[in-house]
C-alpha cells in the first residue's frame, strides 16, 4: 500500500510516517519545507493522511477527495494502526508526554515496541507488531482515536485554546480518554488530575501521594536516586540522569507501567539509568565563551517556568529567547507567560509563531513584561547575533519555544537542520 502524508515535516507526521515504513508500506510526502502541495502528489496512492495544521481547502486533500481516496486525519490513522497491536501504551498529558514516552520506550526496549512520538527519538532495535508504545496528544481530542491498554496520564491543564473552552472542557475530555482506556495511571501529586483518582480502572502514582508511591533517596552530580513502592513494599531503586523536579515524574510515570506491565525492577532500573534525555528539552547544545546555550520546547507557562527554574539553580544569570506559540494560548495564557518569563534576567521577545493560526503580533505580552523583568523585542533573523553579543553577560541563554527557534541555535553552532 502507498500511502500519502500531507505535511511530512512535522515531528509527530514524520515520526508516523516512520512507522508506517516499519509495516511494510511505500510511504510519499510533502510540505511546504519539501517543495510545497501540489495535487499530482496524490495521484496513485493508496491512502492519504494530513496533518492537523492543515486546512480544508489544501490542493492535495482537495485532489484526494475528488479523485475517491480514502482520507484520514493524523490522530484517526494513528488510531487505525494502534489496532494491529496487542499491547498499546498511550501517554497523554499536558506536559511531560515526550519524554515519558521516550523513557517508557527505551524501558520496554527489550520487547522490541514500535514507537510513535512527538519528539525526535532514536530507535533502539526494530521493532516488532506486538507493542505500541505511543505519545497520545489532546489537541482537538485526538487521543479518542486511541483505545489503549495501559494510558499514562502525566497531569492535565489547560492548553490549546483554539479547541477548548476552559479547563473543565479539558478535564472532560481526560475523563473520556479514561474511560476507554483498559488501565490508567494517573500523577496524585497534580492537583488537576484529583477528579480522575476515584476510577476503578486507576492506579496513582506520586511523590507525595498515590498507589505507587516514590521517596527522593538520593541527589547525584547528574539527577537524582529514587525508590518505590507499592502499599509498602519496596518496588526497588532507580537513577535518573537528568536534572529537574518534573522529569522525576516523567520518569517515575514511566517506571510504574513498565512494573505493572510486568517488566522486572532490575531492567527498568539498569534501562531507565542509560536514558540521556530528549532532543529540545533543557537541550545543551553548546558553548560561547563562558555562557552556555540550550534549546527547550517550551511552550506553555508551567513548561516554560520549569526549564527556568532549573537553570537558575544552575546559573546565576539567565537569558531566553522566547517565540511564542499561536496567537489564542498567548492571550488565553498572558498572566502565566508573565510570571514564567519574568524568571528570567532577560527576555529576547520574538515574534509569534503562527502554526495553524492568522493573526498578527500585538504588545501585550512586551507591555507587561516590562513591567516585571528586562525584554527586547528581537526578530529572529538577528536573534544569534544578539545573544553572540550577550554571552559575555550570562551564566546560560535559552532558544524556547515550539516553533522553529530552535533552527537559529542549530546554525549558531553549526548544525545541519534544527532538531523537530
Amino acid at each position: 500500500m502507498r500511502i500519502h502524508f500531507i505535511g511530512i515535516m512535522g515531528s509527530s507526521m514524520s515520526n508516523l510516517a516512520a512507522l508506517a515504513r516499519t509495516e511494510g508500506h511505500e510511504v510519499t510526502g510533502s510540505d511546504e519545507k519539501t517543495g510545497g502541495h501540489d495535487a499530482k502528489n496524490v495521484i496513485g496512492a493508496d491512502l492519504v493522511v494530513y496533518s492537523s495544521a492543515i486546512k480544508p481547502d489544501n490542493v492535495e486533500l482537495v485532489c484526494a477527495r475528488k479523485l475517491g481516496l480514502p482520507t484520514l486525519s493524523r490522530a484517526e490513522y494513528l488510531g487505525r494502526i494502534s489496532e494491529d497491536y496487542e499491547t498499546v501504551f498511550a501517554v497523554c498529558g499536558c506536559h511531560g508526554k515526550t519524554t515519558t514516552t521516550a523513557i517508557l520506550y527505551a524501558l520496554l526496549s527489550s520487547r522490541r515496541p514500535a514507537l510513535n512520538v512527538g519528539g525526535t527519538v532514536k530507535l533502539l532495535a526494530p521493532p516488532e507488531k506486538k507493542i505500541l508504545v505511543t505519545e497520545a496528544c489532546e489537541y482537538m481530542r485526538n487521543f479518542l482515536y486511541l483505545k489503549p491498554d495501559f494510558n499514562v496520564i502525566t497531569n492535565v491543564d489547560f492548553d490549546h485554546p483554539d479547541c477548548y473552552s476552559s479547563l473543565s472542557d479539558v478535564k472532560r475530555a481526560y475523563g473520556d480518554f479514561c474511560a476507554q482506556s483498559k488501565l490508567c495511571f494517573v500523577n496524585a501529586d497534580d492537583e488537576n488530575s484529583a477528579y480522575l483518582l476515584k476510577r476503578k480502572n486507576v492506579v496513582s502514582y506520586g511523590f507525595n501521594s498515590g498507589e505507587m508511591r516514590a521517596e527522593i533517596t538520593a541527589f547525584t552530580p547528574s539527577g537524582y536516586k529514587f525508590a518505590v513502592g507499592y502499599r509498602g513494599v519496596n518496588m526497588g531503586e532507580f537513577s535518573l540522569n537528568l536534572k529537574g523536579r518534573h522529569y522525576l515524574y516523567d520518569a517515575l510515570a514511566a517506571v510504574v507501567a513498565a512494573l505493572c506491565y510486568g517488566l522486572g525492577a532490575g531492567e527498568t532500573a539498569a534501562r531507565l539509568a542509560s536514558f540521556c534525555g530528549v532532543p529540545r528539552r533543557n537541550e545543551y547544545v553548546g558553548k560561547i565563551g563562558a555562557c552556555a546555550f540550550y534549546s527547550d520546547y517550551a511552550h506553555h507557562p508551567k513548561e516554560i517556568e520549569s526549564e527556568l527554574v532549573l537553570l537558575k539553580s544552575q546559573y546565576e544569570s539567565v537569558c531566553v529567547a522566547f517565540q511564542p506559540h499561536t496567537f489564542s494560548r498567548t492571550k488565553s495564557m498572558l498572566g502565566g507567560f508573565v510570571k514564567a518569563l519574568s524568571k528570567a534576567d532577560l527576555v529576547l521577545l520574538l515574534p509569534t509563531y503562527a502554526a495553524r493560526e492568522n493573526g498578527a503580533d500585538g504588545d501585550e505580552l512586551y507591555r507587561a513584561l516590562k513591567r516585571k523583568t528586562e525584554v527586547e523585542l528581537t526578530a529572529l533573523a538577528s536573534l544569534n547575533e544578539r545573544a553572540k553579543a550577550l554571552s559575555v553577560k550570562f551564566g546560560a541563554i535559552a532558544y524556547v519555544g515550539a516553533g522553529n527557534v530552535d533552527g537559529e541555535i542549530r546554525r549558531l553552532f553549526g548544525g545541519e537542520k534544527p532538531v523537530v
